[in-house]
């Protein structure tokens, strides 16, 4: 949803679907202000990312039968926002933090260049 304010009690202004792509006008402390679709408005930094979503692939054994008694009901909030972020389940081990995940520290880390001999270098001295 792209909100009228930034806040989460602020009006919806229009929704996008997952992978719609949104174009940055400004950033706040937590808060994006984006425009699509000519309407512009705020996102949660939480809920965008750079890379597009990951394909989700699901896969069920029929053996099993109904599988709603096995399955988690809802993601927690941290789960589903670094899914969304496109981070898969050891991303989110390795970058977590008490059950949180630092997504500034995150970007930061994506925006290195390192170079192969940079990589090799620091390879052979952690051995």
């Amino acid at each position: 949803k792209i909100r009228a304010n930034p806040s989460l009690r602020s009006p919806t202004v229009e929704v996008v679907k997952r992978g719609d792509k949104l174009v940055l006008l400004e950033r706040d402390s937590k808060w994006f202000k984006v425009s699509h679709n000519n309407k512009e408005g705020w996102v949660s930094f939480l809920l965008v990312g750079k890379r597009p979503p990951m394909q989700r692939i699901s896969i069920r054994d029929k053996r099993r039968g109904d599988i709603s008694k096995y399955a988690r009901r809802r993601a927690s909030v941290v789960t589903a926002t670094a899914a969304v972020r496109g981070l898969a389940e050891d991303d989110r081990r390795r970058l977590g933090n008490r059950g949180t995940v630092d997504f500034y520290a995150l970007e930061k880390i994506e925006a290195l260049d390192i170079s192969e001999a940079e990589l090799e270098s620091f390879i052979k001295q952690t051995k």
